[in-house]
């Protein structure tokens, strides 16, 4: 039995190719943006918890604080809030 080690990586790029540009569809492209953008929430909710306890509960002082900090960061990036807005508009 040979085993191949790179024909898998070519496979798996071939298809790859060809479910994103084969043809070229917008839809999946904001699809897999979305996709990431998810798996970063799930990030981000998982730094919140608090490993230091036995019972790992979320920490809901830092949990409800964030819309303050998020608004912080966007008025210190006015770039990034002016983007997001004509992206959505």
């Amino acid at each position: 039995m040979r085993i191949e080690l790179i024909n898998p990586f070519t496979r798996g790029w071939k298809r790859m190719v060809k479910a994103l540009f084969s043809p070229f569809d917008i839809g999946k492209w904001f699809l897999v943006g979305f996709s990431a953008f998810l798996s970063g929430l799930f990030e981000f909710n998982s730094s919140m918890v608090n490993y230091n306890s036995d019972d790992s509960h979320i920490n809901a002082e830092e949990f409800f604080r964030f819309p303050e900090q998020a608004w912080d960061w966007f008025q210190a990036h006015p770039t990034w809030l002016t983007l997001i807005i004509i992206a959505i508009a």
